[in-house]
């Protein structure tokens, strides 16, 4: 039995030898040329899908996944938290030792938070000295002590010392976010979500009126200026800000860079594309603690991890636009310019273009018919009013329809589980008491063979059982992680590492995987809205996964594990409801997300039960050599 690859090439071979023929016989192969380009898949195998230009198309919207996990996953860095203690001026000014201050100054059960502090008189405990003042604290005490009130009150620390020796600085030795500020260190990465949030929405609208291309490249501009802007922050306000809005022109580079990959891609090689285009990010996840590593300083980390997104303005003459955006906004000619250039990189014989013209007109017609709104986005005249008015129909288009409306409802729920668990995860460092370079770099490593192992399983199974798989198995290893956690509070560390990042190769794993899921279950006029609109709902829980870890974590260390591990079940479950796209065309018209037509699309595997025209050239051959 032929791979998914064999097929496709023997399909392409046999499409060459009916162009070379219909390029010799003239009219006759116009004919011929129909029959074999009746979807954009056809068309895009024509100038192939497998050649060095999409191999170079794929090297450059890959490398941004891999700088874009550097921005994303430095707030384990930036705001690292180093060993504190209260600061006690005549203490350190009479060359007290740092043991001996915090055992004086430091009341039973709050040794290490470095919040409180006994309220002494510390002028009278140099004059004391260290083991008169230790011996007889009641010389200390500001209030004399009585029977019926023999305890030392406690007073908040009015400021603190850090353990510097990891590291030099980081926002939260800056700016002091500990004890009663903590809850702003929390928001310095909840921000980052938020940024995503608002990303996703910004990037779905934007990329529906102005195309993929444009709004990658100027998103790009924007990341390296404000992640530049974002190392020189006098206050934890500006650093903040700077933040949320460098995160909004990170998610609105990225979606836009996975939509023009895939829609260039034939059904049967988006697997392969879909499932290695995030390998990238996992490089990245590894590089990232090497950088922070040698880079002890949070303003020189956060300039080392922007400057290489400055490199992906330089690909502004090679990135296309999307052939589908563009028939979809009636730009036919730059779409035959844009598949004539690809043939010609591949070096693969095209009909002639009167036929690929013909067949670009019919590929253009199985799309929702063109309103005038179409027209004027396409011209570049729609006003704001306009704008906000088609995005609300699209929105209406996407929840109107029974079977419709289900999916997106599915999609959110996975998408705010995939999003909580994994960055919940990727964050847990310090409640699992690791290394945070270590834990970060084996974080990275595990998700190379998930990304792999995913790729395996989108090649011999469907998106929904792999899918529910991943799920379940991130359940179960972090459910068991829970669970010694909380019966064996003094587990060696590396058992619940083993454990944590088992599960985050199941979650690593569905979290790709839905990007993919999303993106074939809606067609064109709707797909970059729906995919926004999942990542916003996504990011809610990315957003609520840093006061899970510092806050539920602070109070019981078993605790995220516990919601994580439920939440991934209950995703898990729930996708049961999806249907299967393997190995189907990219949805067009909108009427094939209206209740039975659309199952029926995504479920037709027999090809004897769909229209001829939608067979595929290698099935039609293995057809014939079963006969």
């Amino acid at each position: 039995m032929k791979s998914e690859g064999e097929r496709e090439s023997e399909g392409e071979a046999t499409r060459d030898a009916l162009l070379a023929k219909g390029n010799e016989a003239g009219g006759g192969g116009e004919e011929e040329g129909k029959a074999q380009m009746e979807t954009l898949e056809d068309i895009m195998k024509v100038v192939g899908t497998r050649g060095r230009w999409n191999i170079c198309l794929f090297v450059i919207c890959g490398g941004n996944v891999a700088t874009a996990s550097f921005l994303t996953l430095a707030y384990q860095f930036l705001g690292a938290t180093p060993d504190h203690w209260c600061l006690v001026p005549p203490l350190r000014q009479a060359n007290w030792t740092t043991e001996q201050i915090r055992s004086l100054t430091s009341p039973p059960g709050a040794q290490w938070t470095g919040c409180y502090m006994y309220d002494y008189n510390y002028t009278a405990a140099v004059q004391l000295g260290y083991n008169t003042s230790m011996a007889r604290p009641d010389l200390l005490a500001l209030a004399p002590t009585t029977p019926a009130n023999n305890s030392t009150s406690v007073t908040s620390c009015p400021a603190r010392e850090f353990n510097l020796t990891q590291y030099t600085s980081t926002i939260v030795t800056e700016w002091d976010l500990v004890c009663e500020r903590r809850v702003l260190y929390s928001t310095t990465q909840a921000v980052n979500q938020l940024g995503f949030l608002i990303g996703s929405v910004v990037a779905g609208i934007l990329m529906d009126v102005l195309g993929r291309r444009i709004v990658f490249l100027v998103s790009v501009v924007l990341t390296v200026a404000l992640g530049l802007a974002t190392a020189i922050s006098s206050t934890p306000e500006v650093f903040i800000t700077l933040r949320f809005f460098t995160s909004v022109t990170i998610m609105t580079s990225y979606y836009p860079a996975f939509l023009i990959v895939m829609e260039t891609c034939s059904a049967s090689s988006r697997s392969t594309f879909g499932a290695l285009y995030v390998l990238p990010w996992s490089v990245g996840y590894m590089l990232l603690p090497a950088i922070a590593y040698f880079i002890r300083q949070w303003q020189w980390l956060q300039v080392a991890l922007t400057l290489p997104y400055a490199i992906f303005i330089c690909f502004f003459w090679f990135l296309p636009e999307s052939p589908r955006w563009l028939l979809q906004h009636d730009q036919e000619e730059r779409a035959l310019e844009l598949l004539l250039k690809v043939a010609k990189v591949n070096r693969r014989p095209v009909p002639p273009i009167p036929v690929l013209q013909k067949a670009l007109k019919r590929v253009k017609s199985t799309m929702m018919t063109k309103t005038k709104e179409d027209s004027e986005v396409a011209k570049g005249k729609m006003s704001l009013r306009r704008i906000k008015r088609r995005v609300g129909e699209k929105v209406g288009e996407l929840t109107r329809g029974r079977r419709l409306g289900r999916y997106l409802a599915v999609m959110c729920v996975c998408w705010f589980t995939v999003s909580l668990v994994y960055y919940g995860l990727s964050l847990n460092a310090t409640n699992l008491s690791a290394d945070p370079y270590l834990y970060m770099f084996l974080g990275g490593l595990i998700e190379v063979p998930a990304y792999l192992a995913l790729w395996l399983c989108l090649q011999h199974r469907g998106r929904r059982p792999t899918t529910l798989a991943l799920f379940l198995l991130c359940g179960v290893c972090i459910a068991v992680s829970a669970a010694i956690m909380l019966t064996v509070p003094n587990v060696h560390v590396e058992v619940k590492i083993t454990l944590s990042l088992a599960g985050k190769m199941g979650v690593a794993a569905a979290f790709h995987l839905l990007y993919l899921y999303t993106v074939e279950l809606f067609p064109t006029r709707l797909r970059s809205l729906a995919l926004g609109l999942c990542g916003f709902v996504g990011r809610l829980g990315s957003i609520s996964s840093p006061y899970v870890n510092d806050i539920l974590g602070g109070a019981k260390v078993w605790a995220p594990s516990v919601l994580f591990s439920s939440a991934a079940l209950l995703a898990g479950l729930i996708t049961l409801v999806l249907p299967e796209t393997k190995d189907q065309n990219l949805p067009e018209k909108d009427h094939l997300h209206n209740d039975e037509n659309h199952l029926n699309h995504l479920t037709a595997h027999d090809p004897t039960s769909v229209p001829p025209h939608h067979i595929k050239i290698g099935s039609e051959q293995d057809k014939e050599k079963g006969q």
